[in-house]
């Protein structure tokens, strides 16, 4: 075997090694959004515009959901993850995206049914 074919091997090797690495470190992520007690910030049409904060809570059937800081105007403390349309972790004073949709689809089913709030 020449040195460039060695070289070669290596590289192939390496960026398998970095891919394997990279989707291993984002699986953490998602299971964190489902997590009891994650500091969340999320948007939803389904109620007033903006970012509303709150923690993420399971209910007694295991479905998420998230418990508001504070009430929105029309009085909603307690929202279903189903009807989230956009999701951010807080982590030490900054905030990641989270792919809203994988964090639904990761639910139970049970937790998907329209009206399971």
């Amino acid at each position: 075997m020449n040195s460039k074919s060695f070289a070669r091997g290596l590289t192939t090797a390496s960026i398998a090694m970095l891919g394997l690495a990279a989707s291993l470190l984002a699986a953490p992520v998602l299971a964190d959004t489902i997590a009891d007690g994650s500091t969340v910030r999320f948007r939803s049409n389904s109620i007033e515009s903006g970012w509303h904060t709150g923690r993420i809570k399971r209910d007694s059937r295991h479905c998420s959901m998230i418990q508001l800081d504070r009430p929105t105007e029309h009085g909603y403390t307690l929202v279903a993850l189903m009807v989230v349309d956009a999701l951010q972790l807080g982590r030490t004073g900054q905030w990641t995206a989270i792919d809203a949709r994988r964090a639904i689809a990761a639910e139970p089913s049970h937790c998907l049914i329209e009206g399971s709030d």
